[in-house]
């Protein structure tokens, strides 16, 4: 059966029936006439002719009423739109606010920073974000390049995804980094092409592009070098880790020649000798893990080559962790008591952050755990250091 298309006439008469019915929504009269067009074209395939097809359509959607649907309409839309607003508005300064407070937390050295952090970047990305993309739609306030917007709001997605994954350290992070540099591609793409199309501040518009361009390269950059780049980790290892390590070797050799010459006490020699024994037995077991991640410097640098591909542990391995992660148990009890003893509780704290190893690091990049364990050991030589400068000065005054 061929399809049959209303005249321009026919139409101006449906469109000035609904027109004249009161209806003031311009969407809403638009998608009324649209719907009785398609209604009475259907009917009238059927042999049925235009005035009597448009006489049952008029019965059917009933014209004369369509003021008083339209009124409901609009305060159903009206009374859910303001809603969506109002959450928009709560969830972007809620967002915002976390997100100040964490930076201020942060540069003061306040417990909680993080966590701040991480609540406003979920509020910005689940919450506010969803209901502008909703809001911009309904209140159609970007009429033209609605393409560079949804592109600019998956960038701005994307980047707080993977501040997300970041923090948490969960796996498939690079991944997510991948799918933020390609989105903001694409979006500084569009929005140069937009530029170049509008002539009014062309100028102008290519400058923020070009800036926008700039800050996002320069980002991508450094995270390439930072975080995927073991040198810049081995820089840290050996020029900070390392020295320290030496440093803190010639003070603990000092340290244990005056012992020697001027312990006299038996117990005061017993936690003496007893301290040294436990440091340099999980010193040392911390250094055969350090040698069974990477057998030396070369193996480090190869394992920049593995882009994307997440460190696994063997199964030896995985079993050294779990002993290693209960050898650093008993060692922190054990310097715990000796501080208890000699009433060193200022390092008490220092102590609980500090002689931790878990397997949950293998979640990050093993360059990086390969550099926790040498601060590790690092600390353990600081707490020594302290522990026998207190034995030294009691030594001292008997």
């Amino acid at each position: 059966m061929p399809s049959v298309n209303l005249s321009a006439e026919q139409v101006q008469k449906i469109q000035r029936d609904v027109h004249e019915s009161g209806i003031s929504f311009s969407h809403l009269e638009a998608d009324l006439v649209d719907h009785i067009c398609c209604y009475v074209e259907e009917l009238m395939e059927y042999g049925q002719s235009f005035e009597q097809a448009y006489k049952k359509a008029r019965k059917r959607i009933n014209i004369e009423q369509l003021k008083d649907i339209e009124i409901q309409t609009i305060l159903l839309i009206t009374q859910k739109f303001k809603t969506m607003k109002t959450f928009m508005k709560i969830t972007g300064i809620t967002g915002i606010g976390l997100l100040i407070i964490s930076l201020i937390f942060k540069s003061g050295h306040i417990a909680g920073a993080n966590v701040l952090f991480l609540l406003g970047i979920v509020s910005i990305a689940f919450a506010y974000i969803p209901a502008l993309l909703l809001t911009v739609r309904r209140e159609k306030l970007i009429k033209r390049n609605m393409h560079i917007f949804y592109s600019g709001l998956i960038t701005v997605f994307l980047i707080l995804v993977s501040y997300i994954f970041t923090m948490m350290h969960w796996p498939y992070r690079s991944y997510v980094l991948l799918f933020t540099w390609i989105s903001a591609f694409v979006f500084i793409l569009l929005l140069f092409l937009g530029a170049l199309k509008n002539e009014e501040n062309r100028i102008i518009n290519l400058s923020v592009v070009l800036i926008l361009t700039v800050v996002i390269s320069l980002s991508i950059f450094s995270y390439s070098i930072i975080a995927r780049n073991p040198q810049n980790e081995i820089r840290v290892l050996e020029y900070n880790i390392e020295e320290s390590n030496a440093f803190f070797d010639n003070s603990l050799s000092d340290l244990q020649n005056k012992l020697h010459e001027r312990i006299n006490d038996e117990l005061l020699t017993g936690e003496y000798s007893g301290l040294i024994d436990e440091s340099n037995s999980i010193i040392s077991k911390l250094s055969l893990f350090k040698e069974q991640l990477f057998s030396d410097k070369t193996d480090i640098r190869k394992y920049n080559k593995r882009f994307l591909k997440p460190y696994v542990l063997d199964e030896s391995l995985q079993e050294f962790a779990q002993q290693l992660e209960q050898n650093m148990q008993s060692y922190q009890s054990f310097v715990l008591n000796i501080l208890d003893r000699y009433g060193l509780k200022e390092l008490d704290q220092y102590v609980r952050k500090s002689l931790v190893f878990s397997q949950l690091d293998f979640n990050q990049n093993s360059v990086v755990v390969y550099n926790n364990i040498s601060r590790l050991q690092r600390d353990i030589k600081i707490i020594e250091r302290e522990i026998l400068s207190e034995m030294l000065n009691r030594a001292e005054a008997e």
